[in-house]
């Protein structure tokens, strides 16, 4: 390789212009106004793109390829000779694609663990069932309102919140991420997301779905339990009584859904402000077909 061809080598691309590339698209589109779950969903394929970009094979007989293989890692057999580089320089190469294809499989991994780590240490709490909830007694019931679990979600409530007035709209708000298995992709997408872990954008990426997971929570609840209900529980868990004291800024826990900044809880009280955000079904279509197109392109590309 020589001047700047590294530029559009497989491996720059993928390890580098296409997480860049959907990360900000991302990011971008996520600043717009729009439905919590149309907003969770892009969110999610956004972080998932980079991942999914290495899964594709390369196959020379695709058409418009052309002569540039723009994804083909090392392993596959698509690289300069070795004589092209220094031993060392080689060793880093092989080292370098072998962590951009194994990093997002250790990152599910990592997820996993935290995950059901954080899941028995919820179980292990004191507590007994009631409705389907688990609800938790002793020294953290004042605090508990979450959900944990992967694939078969258990919904956590503190003794003191069951009893409280705001116990229908958290009980809504957490059924409704058990119902979509929020704590599932949200998992999904920093797992996978996890082999960029320097990349700019990829943080935010990750805010913005909680966030449009908890407003996507919050929107279930508000058709079930009505606005008021729902903004005393805001309120309330503002002030510290409904989960730990929030610090602004705070990240939330990785490993359970339910817990929100300070930040994420003054979006979630505005959005209250706001009559709910509907696409119509024309607008629906246009953003399917578009995301169909933009998953055909990167297959054809």
């Amino acid at each position: 390789m020589t001047g700047l061809e590294w530029i559009g080598y497989p491996q720059i691309v993928l390890a580098l212009w296409c997480p860049l590339l959907a990360f900000a698209v991302g990011n971008l589109l996520l600043r717009r106004r729009m439905p919590p779950r149309a907003r969770f969903v892009i969110g999610v394929c956004a972080a998932s793109t980079p991942a999914a970009a290495l899964c594709v094979p390369y196959l020379p007989g695709l058409p418009f390829l052309g002569d540039l293989p723009w994804r083909a890692p090392l392993v596959w057999g698509i690289s300069s000779p070795s004589i092209a580089y220094s031993g060392v320089a080689l060793f880093l190469l092989d080292m370098a694609t072998l962590f951009l294809l194994a990093g997002p499989c250790i990152g599910m991994a990592v997820q996993a663990v935290r995950v059901c780590r954080s899941h028995r240490k919820l179980v292990a709490l004191p507590g007994y069932q009631v409705d389907g909830l688990r609800v938790v007694t002793g020294r953290s019931q004042g605090r508990t309102a979450c959900t944990s679990g992967l694939f078969r979600p258990v919904i956590h409530v503190g003794e003191g919140i069951h009893r409280s007035s705001q116990a229908s709209a958290v009980i809504a708000h957490e059924r409704a991420h058990a119902r979509a298995r929020h704590l599932l992709w949200i998992s999904l997408a920093e797992g996978l997301t996890m082999a960029w872990v320097w990349m700019p954008g990829r943080r935010r990426l990750i805010t913005h779905i909680r966030l449009a997971a908890e407003l996507w929570a919050d929107e279930e609840a508000r058709c079930r339990v009505g606005d008021r209900e729902l903004a005393q529980a805001l309120l309330a868990q503002l002030g510290g009584s409904l989960s730990d004291p929030v610090v602004p800024g705070r990240r939330p826990t990785s490993s359970a859904v339910g817990f929100s900044t300070a930040d994420m809880l003054l979006v979630r009280a505005e959005a209250l402000t706001c009559p709910p955000v509907q696409w119509s079904r024309r607008t629906t279509s246009s953003v399917v077909a578009m995301a169909a197109a933009a998953g055909l392109l990167v297959v054809l590309l």
